[in-house]
């Protein structure tokens, strides 16, 4: 997949994701994990997962002000997520 189409789709991913008072949904992550795998090969999938969180913060900055997740983890991103 050309890597410009990859970026445009991560983002608009990221803009229409679930973000909510605890962070982002882990459904949102199985989402776009489960597309990264249909297109890349299992190398790349951390890497664009890695990108895909940095767009979450980009389009949602109000989850860097919360300082965490329910679940107590430091991370809002990850709030929520046992993992991809």
């Amino acid at each position: 997949m050309n890597e410009s189409i990859l970026n445009a789709l991560l983002q608009l991913f990221a803009m229409i994701a679930n973000v909510g008072k605890d962070g982002l949904s882990s459904r949102a992550i199985e989402i776009v994990h489960f597309y990264l795998q249909q297109h890349l090969s299992a190398q790349l999938i951390n890497k664009y997962i890695t990108l895909f969180e940095k767009y979450i913060i980009t389009y949602h900055p109000e989850i860097t002000d919360k300082g965490g997740g329910s679940d107590g983890s430091a991370d809002p991103l990850r709030a929520g997520r046992s993992g991809h």
